[in-house]
């Protein structure tokens, strides 16, 4: 008999953080990038910066990720074994002080069943979460390698496309059982699953999800 899914979200939902943005300011500030790599990481992500503003519109106006599609471009030519390992230290020294406590404590609930931590953060962080959640299925954003090295480009977004990730994965439309995250853009898979967890930090995110048929709000 098939154990019954769950699926998760990561950032905001299990932790309070964009785990892609605060891995690339981790790796800057543990000196894991050149000094003009992280030059160029401050101006972009600074909204002090003119630079900031324009991408964020020319983002708003094409419809894509353009914060992340420019700092992925910082692992170009990093070994991907090497930033296995600044993840794992990443999650150590920066994520576990920023758990969500009753999110992790529903997840832990589910243990018996199947699991499935689906995020568009990019695949090592996902990688270090899962292993230290000792969750065993994870889908994320996937980066072009080359000789076991990142290409620094983007090769499977997630953002969006979560359920149709999903249905690839296990190769047929199944049943979601429980489905749990914070995102707005998730309202697909959301609307998929029988039971849903919606985690929201504000009122604007549970006035959204208030809508949905056996949603369970949490407030955090």
């Amino acid at each position: 008999m098939n154990k019954k899914i769950v699926v998760v979200d990561i950032c905001y939902t299990l932790f309070k953080s964009n785990t892609t943005f605060d891995f690339f300011k981790y790796c800057a500030n543990t000196a894991k990038f050149s000094i003009t790599k992280k030059v160029f990481l401050k101006i972009l992500l600074s909204k002090s910066s003119p630079v900031y503003w324009t991408v964020a519109v020319i983002e708003k106006l094409i419809k894509k990720d353009l914060f992340k599609y420019f700092t992925v471009k910082l692992l170009a030519g990093k070994y991907v074994n090497d930033v296995d390992t600044w993840a794992e230290k990443f999650y150590f020294d920066f994520l576990k002080s920023r758990e969500i406590d009753i999110t992790m404590r529903i997840v832990k609930d589910f243990d018996a069943f199947e699991v499935i931590l689906i995020s568009a953060t990019l695949t090592p962080i996902a990688k270090a979460i899962a292993k230290n959640m000792e969750i065993e299925t994870f889908l994320s954003t996937q980066l072009e390698v080359i000789n076991g090295r990142y290409t620094g480009k983007i090769i499977g977004e997630l953002s969006g496309k979560k359920l149709e990730a999903l249905y690839a994965f296990k190769k047929e439309k199944v049943l979601i059982d429980v489905m749990m995250t914070d995102n707005l853009t998730d309202r697909q898979i959301m609307e998929a699953a029988d039971c849903k967890y919606a985690v929201c930090h504000n009122k604007e995110q549970e006035k959204f999800w208030s809508s949905l048929p056996k949603i369970n709000i949490l407030n955090v």
